[in-house]
């Protein structure tokens, strides 16, 4: 004998909603997002403005890592004892 088992489960149920404080909020982020890739897409200045700065770090930051890591390194050993003299 077999048994069966039956659900209910999805049979009238809606799909999980996130409420409405949620979409609000998310529809006014990209609202002003919107507006604001807008007004940068304008003014090619402000576009030059956002990217050289950070670019310019990386530059910079390359340049300092690579000069680094060429230059050699020399250990002195003041130390008198016997530690000092292996």
């Amino acid at each position: 004998m077999s048994a069966q088992f039956t659900t209910n489960v999805g049979v009238g149920s809606k799909p999980a909603r996130l409420p409405a404080r949620f979409l609000a909020f998310f529809h006014a982020v990209w609202v002003i997002l919107r507006k604001d890739i807008r007004v940068l897409l304008r003014q090619p200045v402000n576009i030059a403005a956002t990217i050289l700065p950070p670019l310019a770090f990386l530059l910079v930051n390359a340049l300092g890592a690579a000069a680094v890591g060429r230059n050699p390194v020399a250990l002195v050993a003041l130390d008198q004892g016997a530690r000092g003299q292996q």
